[in-house]
């Protein structure tokens, strides 16, 4: 019998994008398969060795380039989703033709680029001949029963996501299955829990960054917001708990690249004013980091900023804390302050106005104390074991149990539709 093909499709080349492509692509040859990933060539390029040594096996890389149409100015949301679609299908197709072999399932490592609210499924069952599966990053919620959202139900009743009612979509991948019933509610698509991950290397030696961090904390506990420095991680709230915060206790770093227009005036304001002069509040280093630097970051850390506001998806910072065991601080709502009362991971506000109140004399005591502590060690641990690569091997067996058993049609394996 021969090897299930599975088509990895991914279209973005920065951020966690590369690690999902290189950990996906390495799950799915353990698991048997023949692996295609199409994406642009910096996804290639930036995608990082697996950590344990081992080489990219039976994975062929071809590109697409699909950059120019997520960058293409004057285009709105349904209609760059659609375009998405037919360059896909289109590179896809000239590649089973070349190949003599159209993939048996197409993997989307980020579907969040290829579902809008209103795109009908014939735009995707036009464009590809095989079942696919879909990573949501960030799946849509449940509408609430607002006015507005009655007469949204009432004027889009039967429309809304339709992709999702399509035969050709068997599985949707989730970080978090929790609440989020209404996506199967006919039963179907099947949803299927997967781990969050992330890397977890550190470089050979000390950064200059590092140094500079330990040097200016001076014995003080260290608090630390990495990443993408976006206003929906709750930087008005760290610079407002900056400001408050014991200066002999705490040392407030801002690591990573800053995307100023999603700052508020007010934010702009605090962030000038606090990581400006000799005696500044917050290190800031505006610039993007490579992975193993932005690890060593997280790893000197006292306490891990994850207090993102109006977000209930997960973040692959808590892959980070634990693995370093870094207690962090996150809003109650959703994935990220469940899993950190869940496992115990560290402390949770209602919201952000809550957080600069978290920052009174001896907090850095109690953060030093709970680091410390086996049970939050534990927490670590079990977090540690429940999200990481290994275990998407085990999620995606089933799944490709089924692709086995439907998957050796003349149609498919010739590269030709049969509807």
């Amino acid at each position: 019998m021969s090897r299930p093909l599975v088509c990895l499709v991914e279209p973005c080349d920065n951020g966690h994008h590369p690690m999902y492509a290189s950990v996906y692509s390495q799950a799915f040859a353990q698991l048997g398969c023949d692996v295609w990933l199409l994406g642009p060539l910096g996804l290639f390029n930036a995608m990082p060795a697996p950590e344990d040594g081992s080489e990219f096996e039976r994975i062929r890389r071809v590109p697409w380039d699909s950059t120019a149409l997520l960058q293409a100015p004057g285009m709105t949301g349904h209609d760059r989703v659609a375009a998405l679609w037919a360059s896909f299908g289109q590179c896809l197709d000239a590649e089973s033709r070349s190949h003599g072999r159209y993939p048996d399932v197409v993997v989307h490592l980020y579907l969040d680029s290829f579902i809008s609210e209103m795109l009908p499924r014939q735009v995707a069952e036009a464009s590809i001949h095989c079942p696919f599966v879909g990573l949501w990053f960030k799946p849509s919620r449940p509408l609430i029963w607002s006015m507005r959202d009655v007469a949204k139900r009432v004027i889009r009743a039967g429309r809304r996501y339709r992709l999702l009612r399509s035969e050709r979509l068997v599985a949707l991948l989730l970080l978090d299955t929790v609440g989020q019933d209404h996506l199967a509610a006919s039963g179907r698509p099947q949803l299927i829990a997967v781990p969050e991950f992330t890397t977890t290397a550190l470089p050979s030696v000390e950064s200059p960054l590092v140094a500079r961090i330990r040097d200016r904390a001076a014995g003080r506990q260290i608090y630390s917001l990495v990443g993408s420095l976006e206003g929906r991680k709750g930087i008005r709230a760290f610079l407002r708990a900056a400001a408050e915060a014991p200066p002999d206790e705490w040392l407030f770093v801002m690591v990573g690249k800053a995307v100023p227009n999603t700052f508020d005036q007010e934010t702009k304001d605090l962030l000038r004013n606090l990581s400006v002069g000799p005696a500044a509040r917050v290190l800031l280093e505006d610039r993007w980091l490579d992975e193993a630097e932005l690890n060593a970051v997280v790893a000197a850390s006292g306490l891990l900023h994850v207090c993102y506001e109006e977000w209930p998806y997960s973040s692959n910072m808590l892959c980070k804390s634990t693995a370093y065991c870094v207690p962090a601080v996150g809003c109650k709502a959703g994935y990220i302050g469940r899993a950190i009362s869940t496992y115990g991971l560290g402390v949770t506000v209602a919201s952000g106005q809550e957080l600069p109140g978290l920052f009174v004399p001896g907090f850095a005591d109690q953060i030093g104390s709970l680091r410390g502590s086996s049970p939050f060690r534990d927490g670590c641990r079990r977090y540690t074991e429940a999200n990481n690569p290994t275990k998407l091997v085990d999620a995606m067996k089933p799944l490709m149990d089924c692709v086995r058993s439907s998957c050796h049609t003349p149609s498919r394996q010739e590269g030709h539709a049969d509807d």
